[in-house]
């Protein structure tokens, strides 16, 4: 027995004396052999607890190089401890073999010496042991994705902690707890938590930790809409992480608070930003970053229509992605591409690209992506008058914007989805593991050899032996693994069929819907169109008329929706299609007494849609008449902005469009504050929009509240030629006979004093206005309106007309 002893510690000498070559990671491993074998070797420290703290000490060291032999170390450590009743030193080395078996994947087991090594510290009430294993047992429960299970422990740890005040782990369970709240959804409670762990970094003046919380606050708060709260928890963020130089945190936040911007159009602090940005990313050699910056830019110029702008960014995104090669980025660098390309009317062009960044997005499975793209692609085969295949794409588009909006029937799929991506990820790190394991074993081949005279048969069978019992269980593990992805994959095949048919069941249901409110509707058209042309009551006639473009709009909206819209394009005068027009609304004018200036003036000839257009400008004079005071006034006007394209413009003096609602202004069944006041379908606009864009033009509303509206849209121009009897002199000429003899001899006095001014000389006209305000007749406050709103147009011509009125 002595011999072999002598023998064994002979090679152990001379495997040491060459070990000393190698690198430290297996230095390390070697030395864990030689504390095993003590145990075998030293039999007088069997009783001494000193030295079992030592080798449990020792053990903690080896976890994450070598989890395997920490096991099996720890396991014989456990019955020496119970020998000298060193029950501490049982409760550790259970929660090493516990921890051990979590970094190899086995959790079951795990848990299980975790539950152990708690028994051992309530046994004798160590309080600070029991709190590591209530840390340890949640971050298990919250890979396993056990919220509530793992919620608990965290605050089990997290009292004790506070106890004996170490602000470290105090910190770390705050911010798990947040996390579990934040990915449950529940964010009340996530940010409450991060608050707590703001308090406690700025009780400690811990900066790298406020970059943290101050980040993690303000995410929660921009996905609450708290947006300016939001911005003040970036911005402090930002200011620490610029002060330590912490040039990721600073891209980070600027980015976060860019977006912000961008979504309450602030377009200009949103790129001062952005560009702030790139000189960081290109100073600390970060091109992804970079990239990422040019391509938010170029979103931004698309957003606002700034597509020569766009161009310039796009490219150099561009540039960069040929080495990075991001997929998401190649997507948007075709998505946005194809956006500028249509934008400049090569619908071709723009369509090739479009169709790429289709099919690369379907691969990564960004089903907002998939809706977005979708809907360009619909455009862009309207655009080339291929109405099949743009129906086709835009029914692709409605499902995925009804597949987002159902994200509660998506939850379960979503998370049988991450779990295989957890379990792949495991197998991943398995099969990494299997590789490092046997690039030791061939680092051990290479120790053997120079020992391979005294002991090469011994060794040989011994890593032979652990080599078999490796792949064994790791095998094991695998085929463990393997029949879990296959059920989640399963689990997932069912779900998605059974998406499938919901979705088809709606789809088919809102069809239907269509169907039955369209036959309802058309079946409205000819008995209003009967009481319009056969009734001699004025009030009657204006009402039947009115619903019976209410009922065209329905209709024509949903055939715009469906591509069944025929266009009629052919060449006519618009100063008489306005004049025929004009009588349709005599009576709405009557009831609110307000008069239309139309300062069309000669005979425009464009190329459009008669009818279209002549419904067209109804429906925004209606508006206009609708949202404008009593006495007011209406002005038609025109603007040429190219050879081959006019503007042309209805403005009021009304109640006027806040900033936040006039970007849904054209949106389906809108309801802006003031319309909610004035009972309106909001289909009225939505048709103008779908009717002007039908024939390539462009719609817009330039608006301020209590001052007024000024709705515009686009045709194609043939030619302008002057004609022979000025209409609008028409017009004008109808504004005062509402003045009486008596009126106009009032009026006098006041009219010398105003032709001493000019029209910029506000200051000096509002002393008069104020004392005409005090007359009591209509006539002269209904001359006084058309005044006021002259000089806010600064039409010269009007309040000449006015001045020389007496």
């Amino acid at each position: 027995m002595k011999y072999k002893i002598i023998l064994l510690i002979a090679i152990l000498f001379i495997i040491g004396s060459v070990s000393q070559k190698l690198n430290a990671q297996n230095a390390e491993i070697d030395s864990l052999k030689l504390v095993d074998k003590n145990f075998k070797l030293e039999e007088n420290y069997k009783t001494d607890t000193l030295y079992l703290q030592n080798v449990n000490s020792l053990s903690f060291e080896y976890l994450r190089t070598n989890p395997d032999t920490v096991i099996v170390l720890s396991k014989k450590i456990v019955p020496l401890c119970k020998n000298v009743n060193y029950n501490k030193g049982i409760a550790n080395a259970l929660r090493r073999i516990g921890t051990a078996y979590k970094y190899i994947g086995e959790i079951d087991s795990s848990l299980f010496y975790f539950e152990k090594s708690y028994e051992e510290f309530s046994n004798f009430d160590n309080k600070k042991g029991m709190s590591k294993i209530n840390f340890d047992l949640a971050g298990i429960y919250r890979i396993q994705g056990k919220s509530e299970l793992a919620i608990e422990n965290y605050e089990k740890a997290l009292i004790y902690f506070t106890e004996i005040n170490n602000s470290l782990y105090i910190a770390f369970t705050l911010n798990n707890i947040a996390v579990v709240y934040q990915m449950q959804g529940r964010l009340t409670e996530a940010i409450q938590y991060y608050y707590k762990i703001l308090e406690l970094f700025e009780k400690e003046n811990n900066r790298g930790g406020l970059i943290s919380a101050h980040n993690n606050i303000g995410i929660i708060l921009e996905i609450q809409k708290k947006y300016d709260e939001a911005i003040l928890n970036y911005e402090k963020s930002l200011e620490i992480s610029t002060e330590l130089n912490r040039f990721f945190d600073m891209v980070n936040t600027m980015s976060n608070i860019s977006n912000i911007y961008i979504h309450q159009a602030k377009h200009d602090k949103a790129l001062l930003l952005l560009k702030q940005s790139i000189e960081i990313n290109i100073k600390s050699n970060n091109p992804v970053g970079e990239a990422n910056n040019y391509m938010q830019i170029c979103e931004l110029y698309c957003n606002t229509e700034n597509y020569d702008s766009a161009k310039i960014y796009i490219d150099k995104s561009k540039k960069l992605n040929k080495e990075l090669k991001d997929k998401i980025l190649e997507y948007k660098i075709l998505y946005y591409g194809a956006s500028i390309d249509y934008s400049e009317n090569k619908i071709e062009k723009a369509l090739e690209k479009a169709l790429d960044a289709h099919d690369m997005i379907i691969k990564v499975g960004d089903v907002e992506k998939q809706r977005q793209v979708n809907f360009l692609i619909c455009k862009l085969y309207e655009a080339n008058n291929n109405y099949e295949k743009s129906l086709f794409y835009y029914k692709k588009y409605k499902q995925y914007s009804d597949s987002i909006t159902k994200n509660d029937n998506l939850k379960k799929t979503e998370l049988i989805q991450a779990e295989y991506e957890y379990l792949q990820k495991e197998t991943n790190l398995l099969q990494e593991n299997e590789k490092h394991l046997q690039a030791i074993t061939k680092q051990r081949y290479t120790i053997l050899i120079f020992v391979i005279a005294l002991v090469s048969i011994f060794v040989i069978l011994l890593l032979i032996y652990r080599k078999k019992q490796q792949k064994q269980r790791d095998y094991l593990l695998l085929q463990k693994k393997n029949n879990q992805i296959k059920e989640q994959s399963e689990e997932i095949k069912i779900h998605s069929e059974n998406l499938k048919a919901t979705n088809k069941k709606l789809i088919e249901l809102d069809e239907y819907k269509q169907t039955i409110s369209s036959m309802i509707v058309h079946d409205l058209k000819n008995p209003l169109n009967a009481i319009s042309s056969f009734s001699t009551h004025s009030a009657v006639k204006s009402s039947a008329k009115k619903m019976y473009h209410l009922v065209n709009n329905i209709l024509d909206v949903n055939k715009f929706q469906d591509a069944k819209m025929k266009l009629n394009i052919k060449q006519f005068e618009l100063l008489e299609l306005i004049n025929n027009t004009l009588p349709e609304i005599e009576y709405l004018l009557l009831q609110k007494n307000i008069t239309i200036s139309n300062l069309i003036n000669k005979k425009i000839v464009v190329n459009a849609d008669k009818n279209l257009i002549e419904r067209v400008l109804i429906n925004l004079i209606n508006n206009a008449v609708k949202f404008s005071d009593n006495n007011s006034s209406i002005i038609i006007n025109y603007e040429k902005i190219a050879d081959n394209e006019i503007r042309i413009s209805i403005k009021d003096a009304g109640v006027g469009i806040s900033e936040e609602e006039i970007e849904h202004v054209f949106d389906k069944f809108s309801h802006t504050a003031i319309k909610n006041k004035i009972k309106s379908t909001g289909l009225g606009l939505t048709f103008c929009k779908m009717a002007v864009e039908a024939m390539n033009g462009k719609i817009g509303v330039v608006s301020q509240l209590n001052i007024g509206s000024q709705f515009w849209f686009t045709v194609p121009l043939i030619d302008i030629l002057a004609v022979e009897n000025n209409n609008s002199q028409k017009v004008e000429k109808q504004k005062f006979d509402y003045l009486s003899k008596a009126d106009k001899e009032t009026l006098f006095q006041y009219i010398d004093k105003l032709k001493n001014f000019e029209i910029y000389e506000i200051s000096l006209i509002k002393k008069v206005v104020s004392e005409m305000k005090k007359e009591n007749s209509k006539g002269i406050q209904t001359w006084l309106k058309q005044y006021e709103t002259a000089i806010y147009n600064t039409n010269q011509q009007e309040v000449t007309d006015l001045l020389n009125l007496v």
